[in-house]
């Protein structure tokens, strides 16, 4: 059995054409990395105390951005069965 904390929560790639490049899946590997960095750190020994806090105080800002949703809009064209709204 495998150990869950050894599991990676962001993925790797090991060619470009392999990552599908939307904003949503980027936020979202970075969201992942976040979480990994804080697993780590709370296993560190960083010396004091306040070290560590404020250390998990910006992770926990990371955290608390998300990961919103894109909407693009692409409007313009000559199609007649389309009509744009300006």
């Amino acid at each position: 059995m495998r150990d869950p904390a050894l599991t990676p929560l962001y993925a790797t790639y090991a060619f470009a054409y392999e990552i599908a490049y939307t904003p949503e899946n980027a936020l979202q590997h970075g969201l992942n990395m976040v979480k990994a960095i804080k697993r780590e750190v709370q296993k560190l020994e960083l010396g004091s105390r306040m070290r560590k806090e404020v250390w998990l105080r910006e992770i926990a800002g990371l955290e608390s951005q998300g990961a919103p949703t894109t909407l693009i809009a692409i409007c313009g064209g000559m199609c007649p069965y389309l009509t744009c709204a300006t």
